[in-house]
């Protein structure tokens, strides 16, 4: 009787432990950053959107969303303090995209808490996943100075567009003007060896 009972409780923990392993699977950040829906967990019924430039990106990215029919999107008020990042983590680049010769962009709407936290972030377009993921990356180690309306601080999604221009691979030497067009450890010539 005593085997019996063992052999239930063993099994009954055994599927427990392959039913919990089953069930949970771990979020990565390329899950979260190009899926609003995170992002949209942080929304309240209307929310501040802090923009760069042309806001037309922006809302059509976020018309192709379900967050309008979560929340009602504004602008910043002009006369409110826009939000500003106090401390700013660069993306870590391999070394071999550095060389190439590429352009990339990510645009981003970061969820900054009235805390100044970054609570989330949505990448709405990208040219190459690669990059806005190390860009991402570095986003989640910002910190910003919170939006402000008077002395009250204010939670708002704020753009941010991240860009990265590669190194050209320039000629030698440009016969039209005699300058030496050395940027690449690949073009620099190498110094002649001793007689």
């Amino acid at each position: 009787m005593k085997t019996l009972r063992l052999c239930l409780i063993a099994c009954g923990l055994l599927t427990g432990l392959i039913s919990t392993s089953a069930e949970e699977k771990t979020l990565t950040l390329e899950d979260i950053i190009f899926d609003a829906k995170y992002v949209g967990e942080f929304l309240g019924p209307k929310t501040l959107l802090q923009l760069k430039g042309d806001a037309g990106p922006v809302l059509a990215a976020l018309a192709k969303t379900d967050l309008p029919a979560k929340t009602t999107f504004m602008l910043l008020p002009a006369q409110a303090t826009p939000a500003k990042p106090k401390f700013e983590t660069p993306p870590n680049l391999p070394e071999s995209r550095k060389w190439q010769d590429m352009e990339a962009t990510a645009s981003f709407l970061i969820f900054v808490s009235a805390e100044g936290k970054m609570e989330s972030l949505y990448c709405y377009d990208q040219n190459d996943r690669v990059y806005a993921l190390l860009v991402a990356h570095a986003i989640t180690k910002w910190r910003f100075n919170a939006a402000k309306f008077g002395d009250t601080a204010l939670p708002v999604l704020y753009q941010h567009t991240a860009t990265f221009s590669g190194m050209m691979i320039p000629t030698r030497n440009d016969s039209s003007n005699r300058n030496n067009n050395m940027g690449s450890p690949a073009n620099t010539p190498m110094p002649k060896a001793a007689p």
